[in-house]
C-alpha cells in the first residue's frame, strides 16, 4: 500500500511539473485587421493581412483578437531594425500582460516617437513627398536612429515573434512597406 501511496505521489508531482509553464517558448503572432468598405473590394475574405503603423490607435479597433492576450509577463522588449541603421531595443511595460491590440498601440506610439525624435536630431531634413524626385522613398537623415527609405505612412505590421525566457520576452517585428 505504501509504494502505491509514494507512486501516486510522485506521478502527482510529476504531472504538476509538466504542467507548468515551460521555461522558453517562442511564438508568432498575426496582425490583421477586418477590411473597411474601401478596402473590401481588394480583400475579397474581407481581412487585411497587415495593420498600419502610424494608424495603429484606430486599426486596433478593428484588429482580429484584438483582446487575445499574447504575453502574459510584466514587461517585454520591442526590437525596432527596419527602417534604422541600427537596431534599437525598447522597453515597454504593463500590469497585467499584453493583449494583441496592447501591442500594435505601443508599437504604433513607439514609432511615432522614433520618426519624431529622427527628425529633431538630424542634420539631414526629411526631403517633403512634393519635392522628391524619380524614386519617392523618403531620404536617409542622420539624427539618432538614421531612418532610411520609408515615411511612417509607409509602414505596417504583419506579424511579431515573440520570444519569452524566465519571464523576459523579446517582441521581434515583421514591418512592411
Amino acid at each position: 500500500m505504501r509504494q502505491l501511496i509514494a507512486l501516486i505521489a510522485v506521478f502527482i508531482i510529476c504531472f504538476g511539473c509538466n504542467a507548468a509553464e515551460p521555461e522558453s517558448k517562442v511564438y508568432e503572432i498575426m496582425f490583421s485587421v477586418k477590411a473597411t468598405a474601401d478596402q473590401e473590394k481588394q480583400f475579397k475574405n474581407k481581412i487585411v493581412p497587415w495593420a498600419s503603423i502610424k494608424n495603429s490607435e484606430s486599426d486596433s479597433l478593428r484588429l482580429i483578437d484584438s483582446n487575445l492576450k499574447v504575453i502574459s509577463a510584466r514587461e517585454a522588449t520591442v526590437v525596432i531594425d527596419y527602417p534604422v541603421s541600427k537596431p534599437v531595443n525598447f522597453k515597454i511595460t504593463s500590469e497585467s500582460g499584453f493583449t494583441k491590440g496592447d501591442l500594435l498601440r505601443r508599437v504604433g506610439q513607439i514609432y511615432r516617437q522614433l520618426y519624431k525624435d529622427e527628425e529633431a536630431s538630424s542634420t539631414i531634413k526629411t526631403v517633403p513627398m512634393d519635392k522628391r524626385q524619380g524614386v519617392i522613398n523618403r531620404n536617409t537623415t542622420d539624427g539618432k536612429y538614421g531612418i532610411w527609405g520609408h515615411d511612417i505612412d509607409d509602414l505596417d505590421i504583419s506579424s511579431a515573434t515573440i520570444s519569452c525566457t524566465k519571464g523576459k520576452c523579446i517582441i521581434e517585428l515583421e514591418i512592411e512597406s
